[in-house]
């Protein structure tokens, strides 16, 4: 199977979240968010995915708070 990078993934969720809105509301206004809403968070899966597979750490959010998981499975918490 073909490895997604994070571009698509956010083309992918832009498209689910159209076909979405289109199909339960038909207002403009709710295609235009559902896309944007579909293409941040395909866009995020992609790049986790990736960060995962390539052993480098990335940023989760958690009960409100933001942790940095590192290869070995350990996280510490982000201070903002």
């Amino acid at each position: 199977m073909k490895k997604l990078h994070a571009g698509e993934g956010a083309l992918i969720g832009a498209a689910v979240g159209i076909a979405v809105a289109a199909s339960v509301s038909g207002k403009r206004n709710a295609v235009i968010i559902s896309a944007l809403a579909g293409a941040v968070i395909g866009g995020a899966i992609g790049a986790q995915v990736r960060a995962k597979g390539n052993r480098i750490p990335y940023i989760v959010a958690d009960s409100g708070s933001l942790f940095k998981v590192y290869p070995d499975g350990s996280r510490r918490k982000v201070r903002i």
